[in-house]
């Protein structure tokens, strides 16, 4: 995978952050003084950007939430063909999946990288970074938190 498919799954959903807490679920309701949710999606991948919106206007649904779920949805549409399982192979002609994922109040971070045979890497990256003291696991080891998490 290209690191510019990291980026791709990445894209710009992550910059809602800076208008939230990102690891709480304090959505601004459009009152005076507060700003209202905002979603900056680099690349034109509308359905992500428009999943990780719904998911921010969902009740008790945080902004880490609605990033996971925007990557999800571009992880699941293979989107422009370089992002997700099945996207472009490596040197090896494998597909393997980067993700990485940050919470701007805290500067926590989770990111895997290498990962095969798993089809969302952000939702492992996420888990990453609540679940474990670890900020980058890369190939079997990120493959085996994977499954350990997917089966415990």
């Amino acid at each position: 995978m290209m690191r510019s498919d990291l980026l791709s799954c990445i894209f710009g959903v992550i910059l809602l952050l800076q208008y939230f807490p990102p690891c709480s679920s304090a959505m601004a309701s459009g009152k005076k003084g507060q700003p209202l949710p905002l979603i900056i999606n680099t690349w034109p991948f509308i359905n992500a950007t428009r999943v990780a919106w719904n998911t921010l206007n969902s009740p008790g649904k945080t902004v880490i939430d609605a990033v996971e779920k925007g990557c999800q949805q571009c992880e699941m549409e293979q989107c422009d063909g370089t992002v997700g399982y099945g996207g472009s192979p490596d040197e090896n002609a494998e597909t393997t999946l980067d993700a990485m994922i940050m919470c701007g109040t805290t500067m926590n971070v989770g990111s895997v990288g290498c990962l095969r045979r798993i089809k969302n890497a952000i939702s492992v990256a996420r888990f990453v970074m609540e679940r474990t003291k670890h900020t980058l696991l890369v190939g079997e080891l990120g493959e085996f938190w994977s499954v350990d998490w997917l089966i415990g």
